[in-house]
């Protein structure tokens, strides 16, 4: 459950960290499936502009039921709630493995008004020297990010600065932490000599308008060929009351 004060930061400047929240037991026991399915799962290779080196693994968690069920764990569903609103809905999943560096980036394109949650699990230790995400508080905000999204993209010395100067903050993490960040902040991640192991889940806010409605449908079915189809059509009938509650806006809009 998150105090008035947390969320108020999280809105202000669009990133925030739960510490410790899962035992040192619950996050082995996490960090060993997910291995399992890094291991036994061909991913896709890192996106074109960044020099990371690594793979992704797109319905992650839907790959496996001890992750599965972080979907419905209070620490992110009721988490995510309060972030988002009654009726979000849960988009995606995925697991990544990447050394080396990111350009700065956002996820997708920013919606003006329409909230979007990624809740991350980093199970490696992160400093600023080995590769934590870094993110430039308040990007999210839709004046902010145009104009410094235009800059960063549009040159690969921004300001007259290499990429990893550019003012930002360094989010460090130790496994067992959870950070939450909405996923139009500008973030990147340089330094990492060995794969930072990451699970992410994309979850938004419910989606009432037509525009709203079209975006979520197609970023949901383009993901989805990415995955695997039979663990997305079973991630869809999972009887856990949560993870109804979080596909049913999907099933609404024709989701099967």
């Amino acid at each position: 459950m998150l105090t008035s004060e947390q969320v108020s930061y999280f809105e202000t400047f669009g990133f925030l960290v739960l510490r410790d929240a899962f035992s040192s037991e619950e996050i082995n026991s996490i960090t060993k499936e997910a291995d399992q399915v890094w291991k036994h799962t061909q991913g896709r290779d890192t996106d074109s502009g960044h020099t990371e080196v690594g793979r992704q693994v797109s319905g992650f968690i839907e790959m496996n039921t001890v992750l599965t069920n972080l979907v419905a764990d209070d620490r992110v569903y009721v988490t995510v709630e309060q972030l988002l609103g009654p009726g979000f809905t849960y988009v995606a999943s995925d697991g990544n493995m990447w050394a080396g560096d990111t350009v700065w980036h956002s996820d997708d394109n920013i919606r003006p008004g329409y909230k979007r949650v990624k809740v991350a699990l980093y199970l490696d230790s992160l400093t600023r020297e080995n590769g934590c995400l870094r993110v430039v508080p308040g990007s999210h905000l839709y004046h902010f990010h145009k104009g410094l999204k235009q800059v960063l993209q549009a040159d690969q010395n921004p300001f007259g600065l290499v990429p990893e100067a550019v003012p930002s903050f360094p989010i460090e993490t130790n496994p067992g932490d959870i950070l939450m960040f909405c996923q139009d902040i500008m973030h990147a991640s340089f330094g990492a000599p060995q794969p930072r192991r990451q699970i992410a889940l994309s979850f938004f806010a419910k989606p009432e308008i037509d525009e709203h409605k079209k975006w979520v449908i197609a970023l949901y079915y383009e993901i989805r060929k990415k995955s695997d189809e039979v663990t997305a059509k079973s991630f869809l009938d999972n009887p856990n009351p949560r993870i109804q509650n979080v596909v049913a806006p999907l099933k609404r809009l024709g989701v099967e």
